[in-house]
């Protein structure tokens, strides 16, 4: 889950062993950014890997928790939206990651 001017959630099933790559978009919204999330393909994330500028984290300062309800409410949001339109969050939902790059 990723937070701007709106909540973007990507549910995925994970499986041991495999590698997924997920970017997350970043685009004007009408207030401030807003945000969603993509699956990469292996070589799409290879290319940006080695084209990003990298951020550390920094421990001694992270960000907020997200809230329980927060998490709840968004949580219930993409649940609704996978149920009342099976094909919204298709690519992420059948994304199944990769055995290895």
């Amino acid at each position: 889950m990723g937070h701007a001017e709106n909540w973007a959630t990507a549910q995925i099933n994970f499986e041991a062993g495999k590698i997924y790559f997920l970017n997350q978009d970043i685009r004007m919204g009408v207030w401030m950014a807003r945000t969603g999330y993509s699956p990469l393909t292996a070589a799409d994330a290879l290319r940006e890997i080695n084209e990003i500028d990298y951020r550390v984290y920094d421990t001694a300062h992270p960000g907020e928790d997200m809230s329980q309800k927060d998490f709840q409410d968004v949580k219930e949001d993409i649940e609704k939206e996978v149920k009342e339109d099976p094909g919204r969050h298709k690519d992420v939902l059948d994304y199944r990651g990769y055995n290895k790059l």
